[in-house]
This record gives structure tokens, sequence and C-alpha cells, in this order.
């Protein structure tokens, strides 16, 4: 009897013995994949959000050196041309050299739009392609490069004299000036739950005022000042 007895409880594992161990084991196994992939997620966080802070500072750069070096427009039919900077709080229109070389670079006409489908676009055209409309709705004949995906909101302001007055405030929109703004901010947002940050982006024209100036029919720069 008693030797009987010693072999019951020399038995294998019970069924709960057995889903305990299991358990156990299971357990071990997530921590263990936990530990191993939140490093990788981390890094892959990370470079995510530099790309994102990467395209932030190109955009902004790529804005400031178009309106840091306003150039007058050419007009052909005076052989003459004005500063010409107009806009929106949704649109930005311009007359700027290229950004890189701009001893070398014939200027173009930039306009700035939030599309709908939430693309902060740049759009550059040739100022003496006459095939090309400057003013017009459309935007046939413009080369697009998108600058940030996924925007919110485009909100775009001018620093200067208020019409027929003095005093100098922000306003949301200029148009028909003889001067250019003092200072132009450009403000962006993003979707909830974006953690992409834009710093409000304020620039002042080095080109202050509209003097006209002999304009190259060919290059389109401004030979000299009168």
């Amino acid at each position: 009897m008693i030797a009987a007895r010693s072999g019951k409880h020399e038995r294998g594992f019970t069924l709960l013995e057995t889903l305990v161990t299991l358990a156990i084991v299971g357990m071990m196994a997530a921590l263990l994949l936990s530990a191993i992939a939140t490093p990788t997620s981390f890094a892959l966080t990370r470079q995510v959000r530099q790309a994102n802070a990467d395209k932030i500072v190109t955009a902004q750069a790529r804005l400031r050196a178009l309106i840091e070096r306003l150039q007058p427009l050419p007009r052909l039919d005076s052989g003459s041309g004005v500063i010409d900077l107009r806009g929106s709080q949704h649109e930005l229109a311009l007359f700027s050299p290229p950004p890189g070389n701009a001893a070398l670079a014939t200027p173009k006409r930039y306009r700035l739009l939030l599309t709908a489908s939430g693309d902060l676009v740049l759009y550059a055209a040739e100022a003496l392609d006459d095939r090309i409309q400057l003013d017009a709705r459309n935007l046939i004949g413009w080369e697009p490069v998108v600058l940030l995906p996924a925007v919110d909101r485009l909100a775009i302001s001018y620093f200067g004299p208020v019409p027929g007055g003095t005093e100098q405030r922000w306003q949301p929109e200029w148009y028909d000036r003889t001067e250019p703004p003092a200072l132009v901010r450009i403000a962006i947002g993003f979707r909830d739950g974006d953690r992409r940050i834009w710093p409000d982006l304020i620039v002042r024209p080095a080109a202050t005022s509209s003097s006209t100036c002999r304009i190259d029919r060919v290059t389109g720069r401004c030979e000299a000042r009168s």
C-alpha cells in the first residue's frame, strides 16, 4: 500500500501545473520581445521626427531666401520694373531669383499655396514666358514643388502702413501697394495628433523700395536703378 501511494505522487505534471508553466513561459517571451522591439521602435520614431524637422527647416530656409531677395518684376512695355509682392492670408506671390546662386539665376515668379489635399506647395514660373498667365487663378504652366504634406492651416500676414495712413500693423492682405511690406509672417498649423512644429516664419524683405530700374530683356535682371 505504501508503494502504491508513492507511485501516485511520482506522476508527471498535472494539467493545472502545465498551464501555469506555459503562462509563465509566455510572459517571459513577451517581455523579451518587448525589450528587443522597444529600442528599435524608439529609433524609428526618432528618425521620423528628425526627417520631419529637416523638411520644416528646409521649407523655411527656401521661403526666407525668396522673400529676402525680392527683385523688380519686369514690365516689358516700358523696359522698367517694380518690386512686386502681393498676397492674402492663403496665398503669397512674389518675383525673386531661385534659391542657390542668385547672381547667375534668372528671377522667376513664385506662388505659395495650400492645396485642397493639404500640401503646402511652392509654384514657380518663368516671368518672361508669355504663355503663362502670372496673375490668373489657374496654375497652367506653373511647376509645383511640395514643401510639406498634411498641412491643415496656412495664415500669411503682412506688416506695414495701413492703406491711406501712416500707422503700421499686421494686415491680412497686401495688394496694389507701391512698396513691399516691411515684414512677412507665414504661420502653419497641423492636424490634431500631428507632433510637427512650425515656428512662425517672419522675414524682412531686403528690397524695401519699388523704385524703377532698367530690366534686361534677356536675363530679366535689374541692370541699373534710376
